[in-house]
């Protein structure tokens, strides 16, 4: 279960000392720049104090990281949960309260009949509005449904006699990481699988699969009937992003096409997450001296659901407010790892954060929860794994 947090040996990263200043974007606000000094304070008085302890990463690396795990089976016991339940989601990803919809309400809801479908949306919003004056103000609401089971039906139809749909698609997803354009290989420029090491390319190409079953349930037809702005296939591209990555119209259906084309959007999510000066998931590897680079692959996935900008801005915030890994909570020491500290900087609330909120920091503890079901399937007595 803990088999993405596991640190499997790999050679440690040399922890570069933290820059004397912390970048802060034009336009900053007083807060920012208040925070901006505040790092150099503390940056001058480290340089003039005995250091502090070293974290020894070999005894606090891993097995798991908790908050993740917390959140990752919060969404492992939703998904695999019958229709019928409301459950309410507190920021750090734990479940305060679980209901069941009463009876009569699920009846409307199954009604063909227009006047008992009106009914039933007027009085499902009176419910929810009187179960939340039981919990906690920041709760979020997320209904059951049994999705599992629709992402395993999809997920293992057979793509042809040797392969299924998910195993077809994960090999396809790796064969794109790995492709390297004329340009590339002129400019021997290193791609996004050269800047990943084992474990990091083991969990983006083991998460590809769960993010497929979070966006479409593993349905490529997915969204076939949707509006025409709407996000389509197997990947939930938009229409905009499809066209810039020289789609044609339907390609979005198409796993042969869709697949590889969005390996290459996460190759360009990479460039863009090492663009501009608010500091990104590679300073945060390099400023704390993360041992892998997992924490770069979950903030591709989480930039894919939220955008490169968002996630720019949650390492700006976390940088500037523990500008060394000395400084991070007492907690995320104890369990210094890329999961841990990822978690720990998408679950301290939106932050003024603009669109980065609830369901944007659910979305790799569901992605995870997902990636998961699928490793149990694979480790399953009687079953091949991959």
């Amino acid at each position: 279960m803990g088999e993405y947090f596991e640190h499997h040996g790999a050679e440690k990263q040399s922890v570069k000392q933290p820059r004397a200043e912390v970048a802060v974007p034009n336009g900053a606000n007083t807060g920012t720049m208040l925070g901006r000094l505040r790092g150099q304070i503390l940056q001058k008085v480290q340089e003039v104090l005995p250091p502090p302890p070293r974290i020894n990463r070999n005894m606090t690396y891993g097995p798991d990281s908790p908050s993740l795990k917390m959140a990752r089976n919060t969404f492992d016991r939703i998904f695999s949960s019958k229709p019928g339940k409301i459950f309410f989601i507190l920021p750090d990803g734990s479940i305060q309260k679980e209901v069941g919809i009463p009876k009569k309400l699920l009846i409307l809801q199954g009604s063909k009949d227009e006047k008992d479908r009106a009914k039933y949306k007027i009085e499902y919003k009176a419910f929810v509005e009187e179960e939340r004056k039981h919990v906690n103000l920041d709760a979020d609401l997320m209904t059951s449904g049994n999705k599992f089971q629709q992402i395993i039906g999809n997920s293992e139809v057979r793509f042809s006699p040797e392969e299924t749909r998910r195993q077809h698609v994960v090999h396809l997803f790796e064969q794109g990481l790995k492709f390297r354009t004329e340009t590339e290989a002129k400019n021997d420029t290193d791609t996004l699988w050269d800047m990943l090491d084992a474990d990091g390319r083991k969990l983006m190409i083991d998460m590809f699969a769960g993010m497929c079953g979070m966006e479409s349930g593993f349905n490529p037809d997915a969204g076939l009937e949707s509006k025409p702005g709407a996000a389509k296939g197997l990947t939930q591209l938009m229409p905009k992003r499809a066209e810039e990555l020289g789609m044609q119209s339907g390609d979005v259906f198409n796993i042969e096409k869709v697949v590889p084309k969005t390996a290459e959007f996460f190759k360009n999510l990479y460039v863009a997450l090492k663009r501009g000066n608010l500091g990104g998931p590679l300073d945060v590897i390099q400023r704390y001296g993360l041992p892998d680079t997992r924490f770069l692959v979950y903030a591709m996935y989480d930039a894919y659901h939220a955008g490169d900008g968002n996630i720019r801005a949650l390492c700006f915030h976390l940088l500037n407010e523990y500008p060394t890994a000395e400084s991070l909570p007492d907690h995320v020491r104890k369990n210094f790892n890329s999961a841990e500290i990822y978690t720990f900087m998408t679950h301290r609330g939106d932050q003024g954060m603009g669109s980065y909120g609830p369901d944007s920091r659910n979305y790799v503890p569901q992605v995870v929860a997902i990636t998961e079901m699928f490793k149990r399937m694979d480790v399953a007595p009687g079953k091949k794994t991959r």
